[in-house]
């Protein structure tokens, strides 16, 4: 690690607790040959301390979190163009259409199965992506009105991350921004958590469904 680098982490650590500097040393450590990416975050943001922090609460919490290893699902992609056929063609999902959807490509492909292999993030995310992402995060925490209430531990919990579950999509701001700058620019004098409430309604409305699809898709 360059001396620069290494003693900013070293003055930064001076500042966290017990368990932050742990979990730091140690997702240095696991990162193993992709720690040189974590070290070009920080080199980024040595002289930013907001962003500075915030990509040492993005490292810290890699820890155990993993992504898909899209060339162990390929086998899947019938499903996926199965159900997008239908949608285009029907729109929503009637009851148990997925369901039938799933059965016709299993008798169609009776040998395919899917074995998902995970991929630790720490060892293959790519510092230009988390920059990217830092980035992003902090233009909207400092664009929109509804943020002004958001601290900075609430916005480390709820808008910097990264990632859900065990996936991510490396262009999820760019599709969701597209999917709600109608919503965006209607809600200017709601709060963030009225706004978040709305969101989690559509979301429950939208994207639970093909959750669902995918997990039976997968058992």
């Amino acid at each position: 690690m360059p001396v620069i680098p290494l003693l900013l982490l070293l003055f930064f650590l001076s500042a966290c607790s017990s368990a932050e500097k742990k979990s730091l040393i140690h997702a240095f450590k696991f990162a193993d040959k992709n720690r040189q990416e974590l070290k070009r975050i920080l080199e980024q943001y040595q002289e930013d301390s907001p962003k500075f922090a915030a990509s040492h609460f993005i490292i810290r919490n890699m820890l155990g979190k993993q992504s898909v290893d899209t060339n162990s699902i390929k086998a899947s992609q019938p499903y996926f163009d199965a159900w997008a056929t239908y949608f285009e063609k029907y729109g929503r999902y009637k009851n148990g259409a997925h369901y039938v959807i799933c059965d016709s490509i299993n008798r169609l492909h009776p040998n395919k199965r899917v074995h998902t292999r995970y991929i630790p993030d720490l060892q293959h995310i790519s510092a230009d992506f988390l920059i990217r992402h830092i980035d992003y995060c902090f233009h909207i925490w400092q664009q929109y009105p509804w943020c002004k209430d958001i601290d900075f531990d609430t916005f480390c919990k709820y808008i910097l991350p990264y990632t859900t579950s065990n996936c991510y999509w490396e262009y999820a701001s760019d599709f969701f921004l597209q999917k709600y700058a109608e919503l965006r620019d209607t809600v200017q004098q709601k709060s963030y958590k009225e706004i978040g409430a709305i969101l989690s309604k559509d979301v429950d409305r939208t994207f639970a469904q093909n959750w669902v699809l995918l997990n039976y898709k997968i058992a």
